[in-house]
């Protein structure tokens, strides 16, 4: 999945844009960055956006998103 695709499925998830920011920790600038944009995440991000949502960005694989998002739950 693109990150475009990603970023629909969540607004829609949670109704706004300032809501999967905070979820992400990235700004409403951003989310509005990768639905215009389409540009590839970080890792990091990837790996939220598969903790929060269950959704794997391309070019990252499942295996990788969730070691990242296991990392960041591990402090």
């Amino acid at each position: 999945m693109y990150i475009k695709e990603a970023m629909a499925f969540a607004i829609n998830e949670d109704g706004d844009r300032g809501i999967v920011a905070n979820k992400l920790g990235i700004t409403k600038a951003m989310v509005s960055h990768y639905i215009n944009q389409d540009n590839t995440p970080r890792l990091p991000i990837a790996g939220k956006i598969w903790g929060e949502y269950g959704l794997v960005i391309e070019p990252f694989t499942e295996r990788a998103v969730i070691k990242d998002w296991t990392r960041q739950q591990e402090g």
